[in-house]
């Protein structure tokens, strides 16, 4: 478990928050009615807005000079952060139930807000309407006092908290069918993407719970894992950088840190996430990956492929008197690619993109001692699909080389140095997904086709295999009608010594044992409708931050009585 530090206190009802980049500030809102920034520099505090009717959650626009706030009213307000309070805030949609967190698409000019209600919706709101009342669209109905919402990034799926049964659903917004992922949850709250892969979520237990969960959705089904005890009544986490979170609670804004990195910890600390102690080094699980259970990246023999974020111990590499560094692959020197991170100015209270090395050469920079920055421990990024040839799936080692700051550098110490160096296990390849056939009582159904119910025996000869045998997790579910969904078959992972799975090949695999029943209780639609068998695979395949290997298939059939 994490244990979180204290950044501000006392807050007055602290909800949604957000991260302010360019200024390197968290901004929340609190129940009341204000609005809320800490300068995440120093962590000062100030209250930049007034006069609104009990908040609840804030998004900033792109723009950083402007947000979007909620009011339980049933407001959506667009506010300019210069001049913030209610009395200057434009109205953009009025009339809607409880309105929580917010999404925002603005490249479409839209947002997306839930409303907790007993039959709550998932609303669609035209940002550059002139008519609040009505600018407004239902997009999904019957949600269950719903409090939190994500959109992936492609809008075909809703992610949404639902308080009763604590739920965590997903939705797939153009038929409406639910799934839901986890349930049994405390009240939980906002909702917020861990890294851009869309296969981690972060959300809050409120009390008696007081918890941040981490939601895996690489699994199957979907595993919550507690990773911190924070104040009472914890509502939003903003995630800021690679290794720190900042979680909202009533009274309290706190902190954690998402890396145990230290000063005396190897020059090499690891990849991502993935400190380098946990990267196995000898026998067959050589060069995977496995984390402790409750770490909030929790991960069993993964190998590591896609672009890998290389960390770096500064603090360590400036004791040994470095100031420059290469990265080696094979014990052959990289060329060294800029890289651009944030660095705080506190000048001018803004972070400011700056390249290592700067200016260009043939060593990347030792950061400074009192230098501040966004991702402090990021060394440079490794690129494993650049190169098929350099970068082929099979055992390679990272190292990293140290060099002091004379006009012509001189190497300090040498790769093979303890703590410069470790093996890793490249996997770029992916998993393969497909619905084969359709059987319906032991006769293929052809795609498209409609089905008499007949004998309600089903079953689905599908490939959900990785050639490289490092299968994550497979399922299979049937979507039809209106919010409703089934759970067909699935598998997931489990240690073996050897760290293989190739899944289920071509044998063919047919499953469930022995078949699955289309009617389902209470509901006549499930016997009467359009049905579309969807099969997701992932592999354990990781670039330190996120599980980055996922394929889909699905066929559609009409089962009618």
């Amino acid at each position: 478990m994490i244990t979180p530090t204290t950044v501000f206190s006392p807050a007055d009802g602290a909800v949604g928050c957000d991260y302010l980049l360019t200024k390197n500030q968290l901004v929340f809102v609190e129940f009341d009615g204000d609005i809320d920034l800490i300068n995440l520099g120093n962590n000062s505090h100030q209250i930049i807005g007034h006069g609104y009717q009990n908040l609840e959650d804030i998004k900033i626009s792109r723009d950083g000079r402007h947000a979007y706030v909620t009011e339980r009213q049933g407001n959506l307000f667009k506010v300019d952060l210069l001049n913030a309070d209610r009395t200057h805030a434009q109205l953009i949609s009025s009339g809607m139930t409880a309105p929580h967190q917010i999404v925002l698409d603005e490249n479409h000019n839209l947002a997306y807000v839930v409303e907790f209600a007993p039959s709550g919706r998932i609303l669609r709101i035209d940002l550059g309407s002139s008519t609040p009342a009505t600018n407004h669209t239902p997009i999904a109905t019957g949600l269950k006092n719903a409090v939190g919402l994500l959109m992936s990034a492609d809008g075909q799926f809703a992610f949404v908290s639902e308080q009763t049964g604590g739920a965590i659903t997903r939705i797939h917004l153009a038929t409406t069918n639910r799934q839901t992922l986890v349930s049994g949850l405390i009240q939980p709250f906002f909702l917020t993407w861990l890294g851009n892969t869309e296969s981690t979520i972060l959300t809050t237990e409120r009390d008696p719970a007081n918890k941040v969960v981490l939601i895996d959705l690489t699994q199957s089904p979907a595993v919550s894992t507690e990773i911190a005890t924070v104040p009472t009544r914890p509502s939003s986490v903003a995630v800021v950088g690679a290794d720190q979170a900042y979680v909202c609670s009533d009274a309290v804004i706190s902190k954690l840190s998402l890396s145990g990195f230290g000063s005396h910890d190897p020059i090499f600390m690891g990849i991502g996430h993935v400190p380098v102690s946990k990267i196995n080094q000898s026998g067959p699980l050589t060069g995977m990956a496995t984390t402790d259970p409750g770490y909030f990246f929790r991960v069993v023999d993964a190998p590591f492929g896609g672009t890998l974020p290389i960390m770096i111990n500064y603090v360590a590499a400036r004791a040994l008197g470095a100031a420059h560094y290469r990265l080696v692959w094979d014990g052959v020197e990289l060329p060294v690619s800029p890289f651009n991170d944030y660095r705080w100015n506190s000048g001018l209270s803004t972070f400011e993109l700056i390249a290592n090395p700067t200016p260009p050469g043939l060593f990347y920079n030792i950061r400074g001692t009192s230098e501040i920055w966004y991702n402090p421990w990021l060394g440079g990024f490794i690129d494993t699909t650049s190169d098929p040839a350099k970068f082929a799936n099979g055992l390679h080692t990272i190292a990293i080389r140290l060099f002091n700051g004379a006009p012509s550098p001189v190497e300090i110490g040498h790769i093979t140095d303890a703590g410069r160096s470790a093996k890793i296990l490249i996997d770029n390849g992916l998993p393969i997904a497909k619905i084969d056939k359709i059987f319906h009582n032991g006769v293929e159904v052809p795609v498209c086709a409609i089905e008499h119910l007949g004998v309600d025996k089903w079953t689905f000869q599908i490939t959900a295999r990785d050639a490289e045998k490092h299968l994550m997790s497979w399922s299979l579910s049937a979507l039809w009608g209106e919010n409703k969904s089934a759970s067909i078959a699935s598998g997931s992972y489990t240690h073996v010594p050897s760290g293989l799975w190739e899944g289920l090949p071509p044998d063919p695999n047919t499953v469930p044992t022995p078949f699955w029943k289309a009617a389902q209780p209470g509901d006549s639609s499930s016997t009467n409708c359009a049905h579309t068998f969807y099969l997701g695979v992932w592999d354990r395949v990781i670039d330190g931050w996120n599980y980055i290997h996922y394929s889909d298939y699905h066929k559609s059939i009409t089962i009618i009585p």
